[in-house]
């Protein structure tokens, strides 16, 4: 082994290098074999040029440097890594991928130092993103934090401030409580902490965790039967009924040795939920959600020349509701609008929206949830051009929850607007952009999204995109010079807005932006080319001046040719002083990028000198990035492409790497145009390149959508798609939305139409149907066998007859109470409530009825009348119920929390000896089916014991939040 340590010093790579030095380190100690080997480690690890490996393999030597009986050199060690990661810091841009493994290493060894350094990132996301990789690899090694409370882990959480990033930590976060610093008054901040995750999902699953380590406890510190009504209304409000299900059986599996009867509890509700949502919890949801995409594009090519009716936009809208997601939904629908607000029938399109997606969003409890911001994702584009109001409104309560996610919303209604297609659709323009149904009012519409915009790299993605669409309308005389100058103001205007406060300190974007405004129009920006090239030389980060040069030589005139030849390779040497492999290879993927626009032979050396780069590189985490060149060799032609191969014929690996790059290219290319042009092949058909074919079909599209690539009449479906074969259904799903496209580019005219699309709509129609009709029969089976009735319970199902059974079955209970009094536990109480109610009493006047509602059932029914509530009544009782006196009614509300949330989980009605329980509120009944039980004494014991405090006062606080409560009597 020690024969081949030279060997592995040279080839690398060398963190595992530095690992197997101190291997034998440690087995020398234990065998007292003195050597010198672990200084002759540092030394080399001090003088290596990739100051990131370096710092990485110093941390991964601190880690062992007790075992090695070397704490002499322990402080030198720590003084070498401080410097080396300033060093970095100042050089370099990329800083979560150059410090990744040095933070985790770190992490270990001293967690204080390794906060102090992702403390010192250049933006707020990586230094979330480091806190999480300190956090994770602190619970991921058991790792108990000296002389920090439960409290201060908490606060180290905070820290992470992007909640994509926290996801990642909060399950094994619930894991590491139990493990560390389980107690009771840690448990009310576990508590806190878990009630703040706004993924129901994740929340479930960290649920799940507390009830198992909970199970397996003996301190006695959760409640929990709290616990699972916790998890009951978290899994409730989990988006996809597939996620719900995967959810219940989580629970089952996790808790099944520890307490089986809630175990199988959790099992039948699974199995309940999946029976009762066969179709939204099987393949057909995922066929019924291609079908009915496939549907809606066909629905947008007949529109252009109005070949559909009210018929098909209603079966469409109704049968999306068949998709057991709100997600799912969201998109579908905002689909659908799109099909119409790009063909111009914008009353249609607000119909939808009005109808469908507005009422989508707003029927989410909690708008502070990631469903609810993943829903807004897909349906704010559309929405911004409805109403603006209602999508600012919407854009706020997303943007404080997941920026990020709101930066993409804003992304994607600018490319909304300049791409030609229904939205989320592929889209490959050519390189001159290309925007032919475009005009100024559109344009002018989205430049508000600048102004919304808290992204520096968004601002300036977006501010690009809209000025080459203001050069294209300007190539095709579509604006004016008086507009022209309005658009460019409202970028400039943002010029006040850099540096960003989470963003990067220097003011390198606001460089970036100037330079791509003088791109636009010299005069527009009055800084001159050397004045914009000295800014970026002004740039202390080695990383970003090289960036920003290379951006500034790409985006000056033509007729500088020289100087931005000079500026690129001036940018090389800035890569070159960079002290990480891996952000010279980032950087040097943009240099040839840009440089390859601006003469090839120019990037041919730079993308030489990156391949060498690539050869002898020894950081395992550049991988991506050397796979990224080896597959841009496809780009030049071959007979550069070959010569390559001459650069590493002492390397077998790094040839056949080139040499499969231009195979692939080649591969690519014949199939394509095979695909095409439907050619017959001698070996293997066409239909036999699953995977290919459809990406080949995707990216078709994406031609056909921006008009960038010819079609004939040469494609045969039959070549694609044969008998036999077992085909995907996303396979299906890309090959025919490509085939619908391309039947309506290829064959113009309403005839075409009506002989080529109409028909597949028809038959996706009638194959959604059939699906829905199946599953009716289903559902009506399962219906017919759960309509059961005795004394104790009732299970009714959702019609009109199952309502009928439920108001005879509560007359009958309350009769045999022999009271007259009786209280109603329902968070949904309404005006329709009240006609369960009055047939429970039989609409007798003398009965003391008490309602105990949420502060927005409370508010809804003193809304929806007259001034007071008393009045409202009256006139509802007399109208709808029986001429007379009515019943005394008192009304309570109850609320805790930031949210409004109401205390009681489930639905109780009672007198004074007894109690039923619902399984769903009054104005649910004939909707779905819900079970109607009559409680035990003893269950009816336990359930007052728990709802009276909140109710009579007594209970101040719910879940470490006040109680408040409201009153109201009739």
């Amino acid at each position: 082994m020690l024969s081949h340590l030279d060997t592995l010093k040279e080839k690398g790579p060398t963190l595992e290098y530095t690992k197997l030095v101190i291997n034998i380190g440690i087995y020398e100690i234990n065998k007292s074999i003195c050597t010198d080997r672990i200084s002759e480690l540092y030394s080399y690890l001090s003088n290596i040029s990739d100051k990131s490996i370096a710092l990485t393999s110093l941390c991964i030597l601190s880690l062992s440097i007790k075992k090695l009986n070397r704490i002499d050199i322990e402080n030198e060690i720590n003084s070498s890594k401080v410097e080396l990661f300033d060093s970095l810091l100042s050089t370099d841009a990329f800083h979560v991928d150059i410090f990744r493994e040095a933070i985790e290493n770190e992490s270990i060894y001293d967690i204080t130092n390794a906060i102090k350094w992702s403390e010192k990132l250049n933006t707020q996301d990586r230094r979330s993103k480091a806190m999480s990789i300190i956090l994770q690899t602190t619970i991921s090694h058991d790792l108990e934090l000296e002389n920090h409370s439960f409290n201060d882990v908490v606060c180290l959480l905070r820290k992470v401030k992007n909640e994509r990033f926290r996801e990642d930590i909060y399950e094994p976060f619930v894991d590491y409580y139990f493990k560390k610093y389980e107690s009771k008054g840690n448990y009310k901040k576990l508590n806190r902490v878990l009630n703040k995750i706004k993924s129901n999902y994740v929340k479930s699953k960290c649920l799940i965790r507390v009830l198992l380590n909970a199970n397996n406890s003996e301190k006695n510190v959760v409640d929990i039967s709290v616990v699972k009504e916790q998890l009951e209304k978290s899994i409730s409000a989990t988006d996809g009924f597939e996620n719900k299900v995967e959810l219940y059986f989580s629970a089952h599996k996790s808790l099944y040795n520890n307490d089986i009867k809630a175990a199988k509890g959790f099992k039948e509700k699974a199995l309940q939920l999946k029976a009762e949502n066969y179709v939204k919890v099987s393949d057909f949801a995922v066929y019924t959600k291609a079908s009915i995409d496939l549907a809606i594009r066909c629905i947008y090519e007949l529109n252009k020349l109005n070949l559909i009716n009210n018929d098909d936009i209603e079966f469409l809208a109704s049968k999306i509701n068949l998709l057991g997601s709100e997600i799912e939904k969201s998109y579908c629908l905002a689909r659908l609008v799109s099909c119409f607000q790009k063909n111009k029938n914008i009353d249609q399109a607000d119909k939808i929206i009005e109808k469908y997606l507005l009422p989508l969003l707003d029927s989410f409890d909690e708008k502070d949830s990631k469903e609810f911001a993943m829903c807004c994702y897909h349906c704010l584009p559309v929405i911004y051009f409805f109403q603006y109001d209602s999508f600012e409104n919407y854009l706020g309560g997303v943007y404080d929850l997941y920026n990020d996610i709101s930066e993409s919303i804003l992304v994607r209604i600018v490319d909304y607007t300049l791409n030609d297609c229904l939205i989320y659709d592929p889209y490959n323009p050519l390189k001159k952009s290309n925007f032919p149904n475009l005009n100024y009012k559109s344009l002018k519409s989205i430049c508000k999204v600048l102004d919304l915009s808290h992204n520096e790299n968004s601002l300036i993605v977006i501010s690009k995109k809209i000025l080459d669409a203001v050069r294209f309308l300007k190539r095709k005389s579509k604006i004016s010079k008086v507009q022209i100058d309005e658009i460019l103001s409202q970028i400039r205007n943002n010029y006040d807005r850099f540096p960003f406060s989470d963003g990067i300190s220097h003011l390198g974007y606001l460089v970036l932006l100037k330079a791509i405004v003088k791109n636009f129009d010299d005069k527009a920006e009055p800084s001159s080319w050397d004045d914009l090239t000295n800014g970026a030389r002004a740039i202390s980060n080695i990383s970003d001046r090289a960036f920003l040069l290379c951006e500034i030589a790409s985006l000056m005139p033509e007729r500088s040719s020289h100087i931005k030849k000079s500026l690129f390779t001036e940018s090389e040497s800035s890569i070159k002083q960079l002290s990480s492999e891996l952000e010279k290879l980032n950087r040097y993927s943009v240099l040839c990028e840009n440089s390859f626009e601006f003469n090839q032979k120019t990037a041919q050396k730079f993308y030489k000198t990156a391949l060498e780069l690539c050869a002898k590189g020894s950081n395992s985490n550049s991988k991506e990035a050397r796979l990224k060149f080896i597959d841009m060799v496809s780009r030049f032609d071959e007979t550069f492409s070959s010569s390559l191969v001459t650069m590493f014929d002492d390397d077998p690996a790094r040839v056949k790497s080139i040499d499969d790059a231009i195979s692939r290219k080649k591969e690519r290319q014949e199939l394509e145009n095979k695909f095409k042009k439907s050619a017959d092949e001698s070996e293997e058909s066409l239909a036999n390149e699953n995977r290919k074919i459809a990406r080949i079909a995707w990216d078709s599209l994406g031609n056909i959508n921006a008009k960038s690539s010819h079609f004939n009449k040469a494609f045969d479906l039959n070549k694609v798609i044969t008998n036999g074969q077992d085909y995907s259904i996303e396979y299906y799903y890309r090959v025919f939305s490509f085939y619908i496209h391309y039947l309506a580019e290829v064959y113009n005219g309403e005839d075409n139409l009506r002989q080529n699309i109409r028909p597949i709509l028809d038959t996706l129609k009638s194959n959604i149907l059939t699906i829905s009709k199946l599953f009716a029969l289903e559902e009506k089976a399962q219906l017919d066998t759960v309509e059961e009735k005795n004394d104790d319970y009732i299970v009714v199902s959702a019609s009109n007859e199952g309502v009928n059974k439920a108001k005879e079955f509560l007359q009958d209970w309350f009769l045999s109470t022999k009271s007259n009094k009786v209280t109603i536990i329902d968070p949904y109480f309404d005006y329709e409530s009240i006609e369960i109610l009055a047939a429970m009493i039989n609409r007798d006047p003398d009965i003391d009825v008490s309602i105990v509602t949420s502060i927005d059932s409370f508010k809804r029914l003193k809304s929806e009348g007259d001034e007071f509530l008393a009045d409202t009544f009256k006139k509802y009782w007399s109208n709808n119920i029986a001429s007379g006196e009515l019943p005394s009614f008192s009304f309570q509300s109850l609320r805790y929390g930031p949210k409004h949330e109401f205390p009681i989980h489930d639905r109780f009605i009672y007198t004074e000896n007894c109690m039923l329980s619902s399984g769903g509120s009054l104005n649910g009944y004939g909707r779905k089916v819900i079970q109607i039980s009559k409680l035990s004494l003893n269950e009816m014991r336990a359930t007052l014991e728990q709802v009276t405090p909140l109710i009579n006062g007594e209970q101040k606080y719910f879940n470490q939040q006040k109680l408040y409560r409201s009153h109201d009597e009739v």
